[in-house]
């Protein structure tokens, strides 16, 4: 199922060759976008993985420099910063937010927002969750609870 959707695998990033075996799934085909949660300069490690024109979006911190060649293959940088919106948004930044934020909460209420199905399953059961998930079997959220 996730592969319909264009998942090419999964990679531990503890495995110090989990960048070597992403770039083999992906083949000729580079990434067109890559979240990256852990830092600036491990986005900027990751940059490669993109093609011409992708997309590298930083959670943690920014990219102070560009982390390709000069017009190469011309990503975009990206920067999430919601917490600067308190000290550097407009007044306009806040309400166009807040609006966002009281659509998603009304989106909630009326049942109108498609949440993943919750799949609970036992601690126990984990070694058999994570072998259906890497088979590709079950979609949604999985939930692991402590007995």
């Amino acid at each position: 199922m996730f592969k319909a959707l264009g998942v090419s695998g999964v990679f531990d990033y503890h495995d110090a060759d989990w960048q070597n075996q992403l770039q083999a799934a992906l083949g000729e085909r580079p990434l067109h976008a890559l979240f990256d949660t852990v830092s600036g300069a491990h986005a900027g490690s990751l940059a490669y993985l993109l093609g011409y024109n992708g997309h590298l979006v930083c959670i943690q911190n920014r990219q102070e420099t560009a982390p390709t060649p000069a017009f190469s293959t011309a990503i975009s940088l990206h920067e999430v910063a919601l917490n600067s919106i308190h000290a550097h948004g407009r007044l306009a930044d806040r309400q166009a937010l807040r609006v966002a934020g009281e659509r998603l909460l009304q989106a909630v209420a009326d049942g109108s927002l498609i949440a993943p199905q919750r799949r609970e399953f036992a601690f126990s059961a984990l070694p058999q969750a994570l072998q259906q998930l890497k088979e590709g079997q079950g979609a949604g959220k999985w939930v692991t609870r402590l007995d």
